[in-house]
């Protein structure tokens, strides 16, 4: 049996109205009535969410893990590749394998 609803007057702008009439098929609602009380429940969500962790659908939290975990992986890929050519830079230039007039005097300074 279908929970015992109360009817009350809303007024909105004749643009949000539209954007009801067009959007509440898309998320798969039976009614404007439906979609219109699935968006309140989503904002009050939102407006008394203690942790933005709790507001958060499951799936969007496990898809910024994943971005997290790639970018980080990269970072690292990128930080090794960068510090073994450093090093095989910083060799050249100690045993004299590598020469250029603008690093030479940096060089000095640094020793």
């Amino acid at each position: 049996m279908p929970r015992e609803k109360i009817k009350f007057a809303l007024r909105i702008s004749p643009e949000t109205q539209q954007l009801v009439k067009d959007l509440y098929p898309r998320d798969n609602c039976q009614s404007q009535n439906e979609f219109i009380e699935k968006a309140i429940r989503f904002y009050a969500g939102h407006v008394s969410a203690k942790d933005s962790a709790d507001f958060l659908p499951p799936v969007f939290a496990a898809t910024l893990k994943g971005i997290y975990s790639r970018q980080t992986q990269r970072r690292d890929e990128v930080a090794k590749v960068t510090k073994e050519k450093l090093e095989k830079l910083i060799r050249q230039m100690q045993t004299g394998a590598f020469q250029n007039d603008r690093i030479a005097p940096l060089m000095g300074k640094l020793q």
